[in-house]
């Protein structure tokens, strides 16, 4: 029984650890996907004063 309750244990920590671990990788996509559209967004700023210039030249 003793060892039971230790296998449980060691599984609740196990699956902890393991939620814990998705958690961050959620939030590491998360903050991959929003520094990609800031990327985004500086890109086109870019593109547009390009588009600007050009027209003034």
């Amino acid at each position: 029984m003793r060892s039971l309750k230790k296998n449980l244990e060691q599984t609740s920590i196990y699956f902890k650890g393991r939620l814990n671990n998705n958690l961050l990788i959620s939030k590491f996509y998360q903050q991959a996907r929003n520094e990609q559209d800031e990327i985004e967004i500086y890109l086109q700023f870019i593109n547009f004063n390009i588009k600007n210039i050009i027209q003034e030249i």
